[in-house]
């Protein structure tokens, strides 16, 4: 849920980036999704998600720590005052087997999280690219909107020259106003 929400307020962000740059500059879609690629910090995330999973493969094949104890008793032994020095040391070994199997395991999680970084990549570029799309629709319906209501109002005030010339109803340059 949280990831999904980071994803949609980034690529969000990166439209109210590309529609501000829109009226200054135009940009290309392969730039964009290189400012994209590069300023995701969800594509971040996962590569160094995925980079810390392959960090966790060479300790995964190895023993595990060993433990070292001194202490001093105070219990006395015998009726005497004497404490009793302790000395321990102790090292764990796995079943033969089980240190390859768990380097095995860790390569297949750094796969994973590789894989699932590479997926992310993809789905981001895939959303940025119809933002980008969605934009540049936008950004030209908007244009020829503009451009309609000019060649309107050029409609409107000639069929209002038209009119005043006597050489048109006012019926027509209401309808005209209307279209406008």
């Amino acid at each position: 849920m949280k990831t999904t929400f980071r994803l949609i307020a980034s690529v969000a962000l990166m439209q109210f980036i590309y529609i501000h740059h829109v009226y200054s500059q135009i940009i290309t879609l392969e730039e964009y999704l290189k400012e994209v690629q590069l300023s995701n910090p969800t594509i971040e995330a996962s590569r160094l998600r995925a980079l810390a999973l392959e960090h966790r493969i060479d300790p995964s094949r190895t023993l595990e720590d060993p433990f070292i104890a001194a202490g001093i008793d105070e219990v006395p032994f015998s009726g005497g005052a004497a404490g009793l020095r302790r000395y321990q040391v102790s090292q764990s070994f796995p079943f033969p087997g089980k240190l390859s199997t768990r380097g095995e395991v860790a390569e297949k999680k750094a796969d994973s999280g590789k894989y699932e970084a590479e997926t992310m990549q993809r789905q981001i570029k895939v959303l940025a690219t119809q933002v980008y799309l969605r934009t540049v629709y936008n950004v030209e319906n908007l244009r020829l909107n503009q451009r309609i209501q000019g060649v309107l109002g050029e409609i409107s005030s000639s069929a209002k020259a038209r009119y005043r010339t006597g050489d048109n109803s006012h019926h027509e340059w209401l309808l005209a106003k209307l279209e406008l």
